[in-house]
């Protein structure tokens, strides 16, 4: 959504999803948001097919998060490896 002016004030309009604005957001800036929003979180990315079998992984055991999820397969790894 963008805010143009008009004859009666500004008012809101919105963007087609097949346009484009470019931005340039500083590193700092976006790394003090996301702190701001999601603290003590880090983000990962992952192939789609590792996260379709997380996601399927985590609704198999009925754990509530993803942290759960990972915590549970990083634990299971290490007692395998013992």
């Amino acid at each position: 959504m963008m805010f143009v002016e008009g004859e009666n004030g500004v008012t809101p309009e919105f963007v087609p999803w097949n346009c484009e604005a470019r931005f340039g957001l500083p590193v700092a800036v976006w790394r003090e948001t996301v702190d701001a929003f999601f603290p003590n979180s880090a983000w990962i990315r992952v192939d789609r097919d590792t996260f379709d079998a997380l996601r399927t992984y985590k609704i198999a055991t009925g754990l509530p998060t993803w942290s759960a999820a990972l915590e549970r397969l990083c634990d299971r790894a290490l007692e395998r490896k013992a």
